[in-house]
């Protein structure tokens, strides 16, 4: 639900610096926020919420873009507002600020939350694999059973996967994000996924990747229509190999088309 987008990025933060800080608690974030322990708590689990000069003071404190700013402001104030009026006009307005929704696209609210690179990971290796344990999710992802803890409660919360008995279910396997609006969370997911491929080009078997570069010439005019191109290929391509009844392995499909030189602004002289 948009309304509870702030109570998530709070529970978001927590748990990254916990995992950056074993040492970190709910009291440390408490005392960076300048908030009450017990009133932290309160929030995070659903007792109690934000008043919006609370949240305005809070989103201050936090590592969040303009954007993600007013919607944490917004969604606080659709719920902790006194008067109906506001809430509605707060409520109005965070959804104004949200993309469209649109069948299997995350919204931006939403891929905030899961932007660290294995939470979707983890949902293709639960298509995959239903039943995996804990221990055998943190072992495909070279990661720790809390981290991997959290991304399965994350995951549930948002409703992106269910619990049955003892196998997930992936409610939906067609999962991606787009989106042309500057994020800290897009960023540092493709910042995550570059890393991973620096890692693959050295440590995967030849046959078992694939890497290929150009360097060309272009009109920056062109640059949107080049971006469209690649969208429609990255989607083709995903449609016919990644809905195959034979899928056995997670891959990632990563483009970065970006300008290869500095800009040289006003007239040079030669040395």
């Amino acid at each position: 639900m948009a309304t509870e987008f702030f109570r998530e990025i709070l529970k978001s933060q927590l748990e990254e610096r916990v995992r950056l800080n074993a040492a970190y608690s709910l009291r440390a974030f408490a005392r960076d926020l300048r908030v009450s322990p017990a009133s932290l708590s309160a929030v995070l689990v659903g007792r109690q919420n934000l008043s919006p000069l609370k949240a305005q003071s809070i989103a201050q404190r936090l590592p969040l873009t303009l954007v993600e700013r007013e919607q944490f402001i917004a969604s606080a104030t659709a719920l902790g507002s006194r008067s109906p009026a506001v809430r509605t006009l707060a409520k109005k307005t965070l959804d104004q600020s949200l993309p469209a929704k649109k069948n299997r696209i995350l919204q931006e609210d939403v891929f905030r939350l899961i932007s660290d690179w294995h939470h979707l990971t983890l949902v293709k290796i639960l298509e995959l694999n239903p039943t995996a344990t804990i221990p055998e999710l943190a072992l495909q992802l070279e990661t720790d059973v809390l981290t991997v803890r959290q991304a399965l409660a994350r995951l549930l919360r948002l409703k992106i996967i269910k619990r049955q008995a003892k196998a997930y279910q992936v409610l939906d396997k067609g999962l991606y994000f787009s989106s042309k609006v500057p994020s800290s969370a897009i960023r540092k997911y493709h910042q995550q996924m570059i890393l991973r491929a620096l890692a693959a080009l050295v440590q995967q078997p030849i046959d078992e990747r694939y890497f290929e570069t150009h360097v060309f010439t272009i009109a920056l005019k062109d640059m949107s229509k080049a971006a469209e191109r690649i969208r429609k290929f990255i989607q083709d391509f995903v449609q016919e190999f990644g809905a195959s009844p034979y899928a056995d392995q997670v891959y990632a499909l990563s483009t970065q088309l970006f300008k290869n030189v500095t800009p040289v602004r006003g007239p040079t002289e030669d040395v």
